[in-house]
């Protein structure tokens, strides 16, 4: 919404002298916000945490993506996608040469003035012919050298890294252990969960997060069996640098396909950059963009919700065992 103040709420609740932490997280990816905020009220009024609060504190970080939440975008006022800003800044410098020979065979030189069936028409050819495998990892994985381009992971600190990196900051101050979930959507099956695994693979952490959640449950990026490919500098990876015991977990729930979804995210991309275009097709663009990321199916939210209460309830369980 056009001038409404765009703001990150934080709040803590449990016992303020133990140093075991659960943290829950949304609107890292702005429209995923809606899904993750509703979880976030949900479990602060319905009582589940209510026995463990003696023993833990528990972190809620609502909207940590402010911008896009309130103007239905992934990405932030940069056109930054935040789950891929968590990067070394040398990262900036990298060329990454297989994305620039794909962008070279898909994407325009400028996305302003270009023509999105065109685009649209590349997109679907290259994955016709590579595969939607091939495409989701040139394309998701993270770029740092076109800001107009999606899935840009910046070329400097946003706004939402400060505010994370000084959040971090405090859970080590107070914290020794620490669950970390982390709520998304637009990826899997129809109202399906996927417990993508944040931290460093064959670690610990991975133990311990299989021995909670489910050893076929748990997916790392990119391995057989995950929907989600490898990714460069997702918000939960960020904790793991600090002096501190985490399992840091996106907890992604399904809703379009995978075509559906990459191609609405290019849409809107190229809608960044030529706001002057037809009233109709803005309108349809966005409808597409709310239509993966916004579920107002009944079903899909009893659905969401009965998952990720049981997979609270095992974080509750192992935090406190820990």
């Amino acid at each position: 919404m056009e001038q409404e103040p765009l703001y990150c709420d934080v709040g803590r609740i449990g016992n303020p002298q133990s140093r075991r932490c659960l943290i829950v997280t949304s609107g890292v990816h702005g429209i995923e916000g809606f899904c993750g905020s509703a979880i976030q009220d949900e479990l602060l009024t319905c009582g589940l945490l209510q026995p463990h609060l003696d023993s833990i504190q528990v972190l809620v970080v609502h909207a940590v993506n402010p911008f896009g939440f309130s103007h239905l975008r992934r990405v932030n006022e940069d056109n930054v996608d935040l789950n891929r800003a968590f990067v070394p800044s040398d990262r900036y410098t990298q060329r990454d040469l297989e994305y620039e020979a794909f962008r070279a065979e898909v994407f325009p030189c400028r996305w302003q003035g270009s023509q999105l069936q065109k685009i649209m028409r590349k997109l679907h050819r290259f994955s016709e012919t590579k595969g939607l495998g091939v495409l989701q990892d040139l394309l998701t994985r993270g770029q740092y050298q076109y800001s107009d381009d999606p899935f840009f992971g910046g070329q400097d600190r946003p706004w939402s890294w400060s505010l994370w990196q000084r959040i971090c900051e405090d859970i080590e101050a107070q914290s020794d252990y620490v669950v970390h979930l982390d709520i998304h959507t637009g990826l899997g099956d129809y109202g399906s969960l996927e417990i993508i695994f944040a931290g460093q693979p064959e670690s610990a952490e991975l133990s311990l997060a299989q021995s909670w959640f489910g050893t076929k449950a748990v997916r790392v990026p990119g391995s057989s069996g995950s929907r989600s490919a490898r990714v460069s500098g997702p918000l939960g990876s960020h904790l793991i640098q600090f002096d501190v015991q985490v399992v840091p977990v996106g907890l992604e729930f399904g809703t379009q396909p995978l075509d559906a979804m990459l191609n609405a995210l290019v849409a809107d991309n190229w809608l960044t950059s030529n706001l002057d275009c037809d009233k109709d097709q803005a309108a349809h663009i966005k409808q597409e963009v709310e239509a993966v990321f916004v579920c107002r199916d009944p079903n899909w939210t009893v659905e969401v919700w009965r998952e990720f209460k049981a997979r609270v309830l095992q974080a509750l369980e192992g935090l406190t065992q820990w």
